[in-house]
């Protein structure tokens, strides 16, 4: 009689060293070694042959016959992809206006001797030509040292302005202007006591738009917006009091969307998306207070595709994964983020690679590994993470390997 043949991997002990790999027979019909002169029952044989005895767990799923394993319909999925590249690339604002070229500033024919009702003092800077490089006031606070205050500007050696802003002792205050060295606007908003207050506008060198910010005492607040040098939108987010609150879209710089989503009070929640730059969906889930919750898919850029079930950040129900030509790879169960049950893997091609059982994370039942003609390469029980009872290994020409198979107990060989 031809007997059923199972196969898995085990995680040797490190005391036995990487040759512990090794090969042999399993009877699955008799639940004993093959091996005439098997040693004589010890109590970890009794308790691996208690978990051999077992039934898998009933989370067991086979590998397909084909194509796409619970997987959505073709059609479907690509509906609802449009949908939501729809709903984010909708409603896209325009971009802010192009910088102004900066204008020709000559320092001040007469030096201010007070400012805002307090004597400062001028600091008047020249380039080695003699044109102008810095032009600022200080005074004396109640400590007796000297503080910034006044306005401040700086120039480029070209003789172009480079920055005008306003110091009230020794914090800049007021409105604040920046110009690059081409010749172009850089950036553009308000101070209030060193902290950026109210809007706020930023230029690439080329005069494009980079980001469009509002800003309260420092901290972002209403609609924050990057800008692509081409002028095509690149983030779109709301932030409250410095938190991020409200939608969130990223667009790749040819226009298709990159990830979309919403965050409450700094988390993400509800539904999320994100795309490759060909518009693949690669991310698809949902979060609850920042953490994954319900049912995930993944696709990363090899092709390999995971379905996996979420409850508050732990994986918690089914794993799957299959590769870029659909073909299952692996499948188990979760439970609160440790596997539990009957974990699967198959080579390429769905020819079965693996089958290990697990308890709260830990190998903890029968363990079966195959070689990838399908031949058992490994078998036997783990107890708490340890190798008990009668063990198999198998070499890739199908004998038994005598010096690794044998009985163990706490994952060390005690008998042939």
């Amino acid at each position: 009689m031809r007997h059923r043949t199972k196969l898995a991997r085990v995680r040797l002990s490190t005391a036995l060293g990487a040759p512990a790999l090794a090969m042999s027979l399993w009877c699955f019909a008799c639940d004993r070694p093959t091996s005439s002169n098997a040693p004589a029952s010890t109590e970890a044989d009794e308790g691996a042959a208690e978990l051999a005895s077992k039934p898998a767990p009933a989370t067991v799923i086979a590998p397909p016959p084909g194509y796409q394993l619970g997987a959505p319909k073709p059609d479907a999925a690509a509906l609802a992809a449009e949908e939501l590249r729809a709903k984010a690339s909708a409603d896209l604002p325009a971009p802010p206006p192009r910088a102004k070229a900066a204008p020709k500033v000559d320092p001040p024919a007469e030096a201010l001797t007070t400012f805002e009702g307090a004597a400062v003092k001028r600091e008047w800077l020249t380039y080695p030509d003699g044109s102008p490089r810095k032009l600022a006031y200080q005074r004396r606070n109640a400590d007796g040292r000297l503080v910034d205050h006044g306005p401040d500007w700086r120039w480029y050696e070209t003789g172009q302005i480079w920055i005008q802003r306003t110091w009230r002792d020794g914090k800049q205050n007021g409105p604040y202007a920046e110009w690059h060295q081409s010749g172009c606007e850089k950036q553009r908003g308000a101070f209030v006591d060193d902290q950026r207050d109210g809007h706020w506008l930023t230029w690439y060198e080329t005069s494009a738009p980079n980001f469009d910010r509002e800003w309260v005492l420092g901290k972002l607040h209403g609609v924050s917006r990057e800008w692509y040098p081409s002028g095509r939108l690149k983030v779109d987010s709301v932030w409250k009091d410095g938190v991020q609150d409200g939608p969130w879209r990223v667009f790749w710089a040819s226009g298709q969307p990159s990830q979309l989503g919403l965050y409450v009070s700094g988390a993400r929640s509800g539904a999320w998306k994100e795309w490759a730059a060909n518009g693949q969906v690669t991310v698809e889930g949902a979060y609850v207070d920042g953490r994954e919750d319900g049912p995930w898919l993944r696709i990363d850029e090899f092709g390999q595709r995971t379905e996996e079930m979420y409850a508050l950040g732990l994986l918690d129900g089914s794993r799957r994964t299959f590769d870029a030509l659909q073909h299952q790879i692996s499948a188990g169960n979760y439970v609160k983020g440790k596997a539990h049950g009957l974990q699967t893997e198959w080579y390429p091609g769905a020819s079965k690679k693996s089958e290990i059982v697990y308890e709260n994370g830990v190998q903890n039942g029968r363990v079966t590994y195959y070689f990838p003609d399908g031949k058992m390469q490994i078998q036997g029980t783990m107890l708490q993470g340890k190798r008990a009872g009668a063990w198999t290994y198998n070499k890739p020409d199908g004998t038994r390997d005598p010096e690794r198979s044998g009985t163990y107990q706490d994952d060390m060989k005690i008998a042939d």
